[in-house]
């Protein structure tokens, strides 16, 4: 039998599944997640990245340990890890993090959002890049940074996202998956690469951003030290990136077909082959991100779902009445 061990990171839980060749879940473990205060400005969250990995690790035991009463850890063929999209941080030279991870759950980007036109033509950059306005784009947290953190911004060798966080721990190998980096709003459609204007604002180049790494590819092998601790050969760990392209693609769903993604976001969405975004959808809240698939998109609108939108950091998010923010339970 051949076995794929999956790590998933969501932002209400993080788990570990063994699954097999057909799809079948043959053992799992899950461990709650959530967001922290960051430590130099309280009001705003983060992700501990340390917190995710030993969590992470831990749900890896648990599920082998499951796996291992019907099956030989033997079979374990491959790992691939999926988490939410956007977030990421800046690491130096010595490939350490200069700064917590920024949540998209953080409001401090809501007014970098509102200021995007003395950075760049709006219009353009959405027929470009096709992301909607949404303020926890990871254009606004770099922009942020550059702002807020110059000092840290200056000592940046290069940005991770925190699917690549992960697949760096398991291989020591720096990248960056290609579905991640669709939701930044910092590439372009086409191209499927960094957008030159957006890097330009940033004074960035795209050097500071680990080779993109197409999903199905290898990153690495598991290193020498999780083999012995979790019991496994040194196997690939394959690109794999943005969960919700993974939805939709495991779905079997073909092209042009739509897919209703329930987590938690709630997310209309399809798989095309062409991609045009007009601006006059913008106010629809369209999206158009990587598919899974080399030149294939995934137009898409979304909303906030599975009972996450708590009012203490939703209400800026949403356009509800004070009314409508009451009656969310707290």
């Amino acid at each position: 039998m051949t076995i794929a061990l999956i790590f998933d990171c969501g932002a209400t839980n993080l788990r570990t599944i063994a699954i097999d060749q057909n799809g079948k879940m043959l053992a799992a473990h899950h461990q709650p997640n959530r967001t922290q205060p960051d430590p130099h400005y309280p009001h705003f969250y983060i992700w501990d990245m340390d917190e995710i990995w030993q969590k992470l690790l831990f749900c890896a035991e648990q599920t082998l340990a499951q796996l291992e009463q019907s099956h030989s850890l033997a079979e374990v063929v491959g790992i691939g890890v999926t988490t939410f999209g956007v977030d990421g941080t800046a690491f130096d030279a010595q490939g350490k993090p200069l700064y917590p991870i920024i949540s998209w759950q953080c409001p401090r980007t809501i007014p970098v959002m509102e200021r995007l036109s003395h950075y760049l033509d709006v219009q353009t950059l959405y027929q470009r890049n096709g992301i909607g306005q949404y303020s926890f784009n990871t254009l606004f947290k770099l922009l942020w940074l550059k702002e807020n953190e110059p000092d840290i911004f200056q000592q940046m060798d290069k940005f991770l996202f925190i699917s690549s966080m992960i697949t760096q721990r398991l291989t020591g190998v720096f990248s960056t998956d290609r579905t991640m980096a669709g939701t930044s709003m910092m590439t372009d459609l086409q191209s499927q690469t960094w957008d030159s204007e957006v890097l330009k604002v940033l004074g960035l180049q795209s050097s500071h951003f680990p080779p993109m790494v197409n999903a199905g590819e290898k990153i690495g092998n598991l290193s020498t030290a999780l083999c012995q601790q979790l019991g496994l050969n040194p196997i690939p760990v394959i690109s794999c990136g943005h969960d919700t392209q993974f939805a939709v693609f495991g779905s079997g769903a073909g092209i042009n077909q739509p897919v209703l993604s329930s987590g938690t976001w709630e997310i209309l969405m399809a798989r095309t082959e062409q991609a045009n975004p007009r601006f006059e959808f913008i106010a629809q809240g369209l999206t158009t991100e990587f598919d899974a698939l080399p030149l294939c998109f995934n137009p898409a609108v979304q909303w906030l779902g599975s009972g996450v939108c708590w009012n203490g950091w939703a209400k800026p998010f949403l356009p509800m009445s004070e009314d409508q923010h009451n009656i969310i339970p707290r």
